[in-house]
């Protein structure tokens, strides 16, 4: 892909490259090298949840989905 630099303002229009573009992908830092493919950020993503899920401790109340439907409840039914 390949991305030209935007012209200067002011200047004489080249850009500051000579009038040169500049090729993304082939720069071994380009945003689409350091991202990877679909199935590496699945991957990641997968062990990130996992191992999110072994190392938190803590405790999950399922009373507050009922709390609010309590007050609706009482407003409506009295």
């Amino acid at each position: 892909m390949d991305i030209r630099k935007r012209k200067n303002a002011g200047g004489d229009g080249d850009g500051g490259a000579g009038g040169a573009s500049v090729n993304i992908g082939d720069e071994p830092d380009s945003f689409g090298g350091r991202i990877g493919s679909p199935r590496r950020i699945f991957l990641f993503c997968l062990a990130f949840r996992v191992v999110n899920a072994l190392l938190i401790q803590t405790y999950f109340n399922p009373d507050e989905h009922w709390q609010s439907l309590e007050v609706a409840h009482r407003t409506i039914f009295g």
